[in-house]
């Protein structure tokens, strides 16, 4: 028994042996394990994110759950299992816990974000059992939101797997559910996307007044290869491409190639500061209404990070290329 499970294991005897398990209400027990989770959750912090710390700890949440399936801590507690099974792969383990549980709508409220991280995050990704899972969770889930979740992740996978007919299919059973006004609204993107936003395609056009007080269109930059980078200084996700976006303008910035950002902010301010703090030396453009905007909507942008590289002709030439092969695609695309 290693120390983590030690000390879950002596906070179980302490409620045992005071006769607070038959006694407390359930917010005390809560208030009680609140303490062991903030505990270890600075334990992982400290680790940096260890994969071995995760793996340890979300096996005793989970079981904190299975005992308090209807309190907050214990909603709390299945969240951070799957929290960390997702972080570090662990989708055997993903597995087994929705074999074992019944998932009404507030545990799927709680978890359904980090199942797909389990199974792509695994060496290497089990999207066979991903799959499996998901059809799993179809006979499962009877409430219409997580029917709905479940389609779209479903035609996710789909796309993925450049399986375009099953994908539009899943999509248009989203929409015709109509139990979620988000997953509508994104599998009408998605449509959108597959009839109009495919590698070969006239990219969209667009113009926009830069940050630095120029303005930029589409047309503009004919006879040039692309990179525009759709962002946010508030998104998380965005800011690992940085370093990436400041080694590819330094590098093919000239009369061949042009980055574009397109930040995703209501203030000027908030990018201002961070192209000085971080250096970025290319032309940028706040996008004030955000995924509201004729530009989000042209370019189907629901979420960020997205990249399209648009080739001299104006053809879309590449979409959400990963950070780290970023620059080895344009060089490929500026070799041509």
């Amino acid at each position: 028994m290693n120390k983590l499970q030690i000390g879950f294991s002596l906070f179980l005897c302490f409620l045992i042996a005071s006769g607070a398990c038959e006694r407390s209400s359930p917010e005390l027990t809560d208030r009680n394990f609140e303490s062991y989770m903030d505990s270890t959750r600075a334990q992982v912090l400290e680790s940096n994110y260890s994969d071995s710390l995760q793996n340890k700890l979300a096996p005793i949440y989970f079981d904190y759950y299975q005992r308090n399936p209807d309190s907050k801590k214990g909603r709390d507690a299945i969240a951070r299992a799957f929290l960390y099974w997702g972080n570090t792969g662990n989708h055997e383990q993903v597995t087994r816990a929705l074999q074992k549980i019944e998932i009404d709508s507030a545990t799927w409220g709680r978890i359904y974000s980090y199942i797909p991280n389990a199974y792509y995050r695994s060496d290497p990704p089990a999207k066979a059992a991903y799959l499996d899972i998901l059809k799993q969770l179809d006979q499962k889930v009877n409430f219409p939101v997580g029917e709905s979740e479940i389609l779209s992740k479903m035609s996710t996978y789909h796309l993925q797997e450049n399986n375009r007919e099953r994908a539009k299919e899943l999509f248009q059973q989203i929409i015709d559910m109509n139990a979620d006004s988000g997953d509508v609204a994104a599998a009408e993107g998605s449509l959108y996307e597959l009839e109009n936003l495919q590698v070969g395609m006239k990219a969209p056009e667009f113009t926009v007044h830069t940050l630095q007080g120029d303005t930029i269109s589409l047309a503009d930059l004919k006879g040039k290869l692309v990179l525009l980078d759709f962002w946010a200084t508030w998104c998380g996700p965005c800011l690992p491409y940085i370093p990436h976006l400041k080694i590819i303008h330094d590098t093919f910035d000239g009369e061949e190639f042009q980055l574009v950002g397109l930040a995703f902010n209501k203030s000027d301010e908030d990018v201002l500061a961070m192209m000085e703090e971080k250096q970025m030396n290319w032309p940028q453009a706040a996008i004030h209404e955000r995924f509201a905007s004729d530009l989000a909507e042209n370019y189907n942008i629901n979420n960020i990070p997205r990249t399209y590289i648009i080739d001299e002709k104006g053809n879309i030439a590449a979409k959400d290329v990963r950070r780290d092969k970023l620059q080895e695609k344009i060089d490929e695309l500026l070799a041509k």
